[in-house]
């Protein structure tokens, strides 16, 4: 016997997990996304010989947790002659054109509280063109500079092939990959106390999956009892 029902409904989960981002191209990577490319944070932040650094181009974060939370927010340098500035909680930090300065114990931080589970609210912008970028709109890293010609990588504290974790390395590029794509623009870290940073809405895509299968487990008993 077919179950076309319990086909439409796993394709529809499926549909959820995979779209989750929102207007986001989420694609698993490395940074720096160009050949003979290299990102000048790599090693003043994670320690000599590192070359690259995997996770997320056009993430879109969620926070996941059981109430308001604390998230502190930590800019840990630039290496840029735009000047790039990192909005979030009503902060905003500016970076100051031509700098190359990072430390992975951070260069000033401020904490936002009463953080709400759901997609964060923050953005990068910058001097050259005017452009910016903000969680929700992130494109994948093989957008045209066109449109818009801006986006961050997002890699995970402790893990960097994780989709979730309690802490965020966020490198802003503020060229797209139309110019050098090694995202060490500006590089900030989002770090929580209590609930999880994901670049998957899992309350959301969780809840519909188990609706499947609470659908396949009815189906079979309406078949046991036929």
């Amino acid at each position: 016997m077919k179950f076309p029902m319990l086909k439409t409904m796993l394709l529809a989960g499926a549909t959820v997990l995979g779209m989750a981002g929102g207007a986001s191209a989420l694609t698993f990577g490395s940074i720096p996304g160009a050949p003979g490319v290299t990102n000048d944070a790599l090693v003043p932040l994670f320690g000599a010989g590192t070359t690259s650094l995997n996770g997320w181009y056009g993430a879109e974060l969620f926070l996941i947790a059981g109430g308001p939370v604390s998230i502190t927010a930590t800019y840990l340098g630039s290496e840029a002659g735009n000047n790039n500035s990192f909005s979030f909680g009503g902060t905003t930090q500016q970076t100051g054109g031509g700098t190359n300065t990072f430390n992975a114990a951070g260069i000033s931080s401020w904490v936002v509280n009463n953080v709400a589970p759901g997609s964060l609210v923050f953005s990068f912008s910058t001097s050259g063109g005017g452009l910016s970028v903000s969680n929700g709109s992130n494109p994948d890293n093989t957008v045209p500079a066109a449109s818009p010609g801006v986006n961050f990588f997002a890699s995970f504290v402790g893990n960097q092939n994780a989709s979730g974790g309690q802490g965020v390395y966020l490198f802003f590029d503020d060229d797209g990959a139309a110019n050098d794509d090694n995202h060490d623009d500006m590089v900030v870290r989002l770090d929580i106390t209590g609930g999880k940073i994901t670049v998957v809405p899992l309350p959301a895509a969780g809840l519909l999956l188990l609706t499947a299968l609470g659908g396949v487990a009815a189906l079979r008993r309406r078949r046991k009892a036929a």
